[in-house]
Formats: C-alpha cells, structure tokens, sequence
C-alpha cells in the first residue's frame, strides 16, 4: 500500500501537478528583488515533479511578463526551489526555466541596452535588424540570486547583419545553444553578397580570447552580374570587363582568433568545392 500511494503521488506530481497560489507574492518579490525593472504577474502555479533529476519546481503557463514595460512573450516558467528552504522564511531558488515565444529583433534590441560588454551590445544595436527569436532560457543561482551559470536554446529567423566594408548577411537563420564560454550554432543559412549559404555550422570558445570555428556550404549559381556585389569584398579582383558563369557547391571553412575586445589576432580560411560548370570571357 506504501509502495502504491508513494507511486501515486509521483504520477501525480510528474503529470498533472498540485495547484497553489501559496507562492505567487513570494515568487513575484524575489524576481523584483533580483531585477527592479522586471515585473511578473503570476496566474496559477503547479507544484510538478522533474523526474529525470528527482527535483520538485514550480510551474506556471503564460505569466504576464514585463521588463522595462516591454511585454516578453513567455510561455512557461519553471522555478526550482531547495527542497528544504521551502519549509523556512527565505526559500532559495537554486534555478529557474523559462520558454518564450517569437519576440521580435527590434524589442531584443531594446532589452540589450542594460547588458554588458559594451562592445557585443554595440555590435547588435548598430548592426543588426530584422528578424526574430524564440526559445528557452535555464538559468542557475547561488542563494544570493547571483548568476552562476546559464543555457540559452533557441533559433533565430530572418535577420539582416551589417558590418565594414560593405559586408551584409541578409535572411540567416539558424539554431543556437550559448552557455558561459561556449556557443554553437547549426543549421545556418542566410545569403552574402547574393550567395546562398544553405547550410553551416560555427562553434565560438570564449576563454581569454575568442575562438570562432566554422564550415559554411554555398550553392553557387551566379553570372557576372550576380557576383558583382561578391567581387566587391575582395578589392584585387575586377570581373567588371569579363563574363563570368560559375555553377557549383563549395565548403568554406575557417578559424578567426579575437581579443577580448574583439580585435582581430590571427585567421584561417580553406575552401573546397565540386565546380559542376564554369565559363569565363576573358
């Protein structure tokens, strides 16, 4: 009988969950007091239980959600508390989960502006527009809310990217996974300079400098015309008195090293490809 009720309340707690409003102010003024600008509004709460790690956390769907009077579209929160804290006057939230939907690039930019380095958010304010992201952000905290570590997953639709020399990434795309020193980012896909990359793969290790590894596919189906806007990153070439057709896949791969104020230190590039059909005029 033991053993069965013991089996019944974790099935309970693993699917459907123990409603309470016992820790909506309590959650509401933690999260104030570890950010003043940030507001939740809680509705109903679950008491759940996360079977893979033997973990009871509280679950709420569709809080209300604001910081800086930006609406975050929040889908679900998740908020780990230490077992044992919860029977005294300050619980510890050791960790919390929360999954959002679409929020668009012109509100990331807004909420970027507090957050550091300077140098990144400078980067995504100047330089890039368009597009929108979603995803699920897992964050993990010593008892004083301090962060200690985090994990943000998501993917990124449609955003145009802008730099020196001309140099713009129209409609990327791609899935993300960043954690403190480690980020990777898969199934890309954006067009430079005309050029349809179709697919990809970038790794970047942030120790004491930046680490940017990566292999970019594109499938090249251009005239003269269509590579003008190419040839104009690369100032020794001149195809403007020539015909040009090139068709083709090609493999771009390459390693760039950045300081810590992202100052170019040192840079590879190798590209292999199956030319299918070429022809130039001279």
């Amino acid at each position: 009988l033991s053993f069965l009720l013991v089996g019944a309340v974790v099935f309970f707690l693993s699917t459907t969950g123990y409603e309470t409003d016992r820790f909506n102010n309590l959650i509401s003024k933690k999260v104030k007091k570890a950010e003043k600008n940030l507001d939740v509004d809680l509705k109903s709460i679950k008491i759940k239980l996360d079977l893979k790690k033997f973990d009871l956390f509280l679950n709420t769907k569709n809080p209300i959600t604001k910081y800086q009077n930006i609406n975050l579209p929040i889908t679900e929160l998740k908020i780990y508390f230490d077992f044992f804290s919860l029977f005294t006057k300050e619980p510890y939230i050791k960790r919390t989960k929360f999954l959002f939907n679409e929020l668009n690039l012109s509100e990331v930019r807004k909420l970027i502006i507090r957050i550091k380095p300077s140098n990144f958010k400078s980067f995504i304010l100047n330089n890039v527009s368009g597009g929108s992201i979603e995803g699920a952000v897992d964050l993990s905290f010593l008892e004083n809310l301090e962060l200690s570590s985090y994990k943000i997953t998501g993917n990124l639709k449609k955003t145009n990217i802008s730099s020196v020399n001309n140099f713009k990434i129209k409609d990327a795309s791609f899935n993300f996974i960043a954690e403190s020193n480690l980020i990777l980012i898969n199934s890309i896909s954006f067009h430079l300079a005309g050029i349809p990359i179709i697919n990809g793969s970038i790794s970047i290790n942030k120790k004491e400098n930046i680490l940017i590894e990566g292999s970019l596919v594109a499938d090249i189906n251009s005239d003269t015309e269509k590579l003008s806007e190419l040839v104009k990153l690369l100032p020794n070439l001149d195809f403007s008195d020539k015909k040009v057709k090139i068709l083709g896949n090609f493999l771009n791969k390459f390693t760039v090293s950045l300081d810590s104020t992202l100052k170019l230190k040192d840079y590879n590039y190798d590209l292999t490809g199956d030319l299918k059909n070429s022809k130039i005029d001279f």
